[in-house]
């Protein structure tokens, strides 16, 4: 299954170095800000734990990703990293 993801070029790297990338909470202004989406997350959280089981070790936080043509954004792009 192909997925995308809007991520930051850093995410790349962090990938290629260590096979895994991780959401960081605190580099994250969805998730840090005081009038972020924080709560609803742990929402979303709680509701794919009854529909898919217990996240991985060491994930605290949900990637966004879609299926190729269903993100709002027009991906892919010509200048745009693809991992």
């Amino acid at each position: 299954m192909i997925l995308w993801s809007i991520q930051p070029e850093s995410s790349l790297k962090q990938l290629e170095e260590t096979g895994v990338y991780r959401c960081d909470p605190s580099l994250s202004i969805n998730i840090s800000k005081p009038d972020s989406l924080k709560e609803h997350y742990k929402w979303l959280m709680m509701r794919m734990r009854d529909k898919i089981g217990n996240e991985p070790e060491g994930v605290t936080y949900p990637i966004w990703a879609g299926i190729p043509g269903t993100l709002k954004e027009n991906v892919p792009i010509p200048t745009a990293l693809h991992f």
